[in-house]
């Protein structure tokens, strides 16, 4: 099933040899590319499985089998350190791409939109590849980002449990959603924002300003106007 389906399927199609990445968006039965959009989560699954397979230990893969696995692998490894972070300086991680890497919005929503699960995939995605490629310093720094991410969940799950425990029913439905899953409306976005500043300051980092806080809260507000979810009142 893994050698003459799973995998005779995507390594047929997958490799964007142009642009580099994964093409994924195949209509249901596999015979058409609907989309050359790249969404940040799976172009990390897609980096994190070559590189797994071929540091598979394994008689189901030759040596020469694992070497394509790995610049399978390296394909996808290029095209994220290149095009998945927000901007100079912006360590956030695009959620959507176009087929060459730049960034796009995801429907009508007027801001690019972001996920934290889509952050660890990448760092997922990244890790296995320094560690298949040998890449010692990168595997570390890499495992402790993952770590930081999972930290900042597991706090976000502990203020949900504690919220629901006390009957605090908005808190906790809100905590279900973020910082996991990304914000969907203004307060959801101030929940999310707060966690993650409460972060900083448990790393002792206590002088950390919110600076730009229009910028990135902003289009959660335009969008809560425009659908009637606030007023201006």
């Amino acid at each position: 099933e893994l050698t003459e389906n799973l995998l005779h399927f995507w390594m047929s199609r997958c490799l964007d040899k142009e642009n580099g990445g994964y093409l994924n968006c195949f209509s249901n039965d596999g015979s058409k590319l609907v989309s050359t959009d790249k969404y940040t989560w799976s172009q990390g699954r897609f980096l994190w499985m070559f590189s797994r397979l071929s540091m598979m230990e394994s008689t189901l893969f030759n040596e020469e089998e694992r070497k394509t696995f790995l610049n399978y692998a390296k394909n996808g490894y290029e095209f994220l350190s290149k095009h998945v972070l927000m901007g100079e300086g912006d360590y956030r991680c695009v959620f959507l791409m176009d087929a060459q890497g730049n960034p796009k919005t995801v429907g009508d929503f007027e801001g690019y939109d972001l996920s934290i699960s889509a952050d660890c995939f990448v760092v997922m995605g990244l890790a296995a590849y320094c560690r298949a490629a040998g890449d010692e310093e990168g595997v570390l720094f890499l495992t402790n980002a993952r770590l930081s991410v999972l930290a900042v969940l597991d706090l976000a799950e502990r203020y949900r449990r504690a919220a629901a425990e006390q009957g605090l029913t908005v808190i906790a439905e809100t905590l279900a959603h973020v910082p996991a899953k990304g914000a969907r409306t203004f307060h959801e976005a101030l929940q999310a924002l707060r966690i993650l500043h409460y972060t900083l300051w448990c790393e002792g980092e206590y002088h950390c300003g919110l600076g730009r806080l229009d910028q990135y809260l902003f289009p959660y507000l335009e969008a809560d106007l425009a659908a009637g979810r606030l007023t201006e009142d």
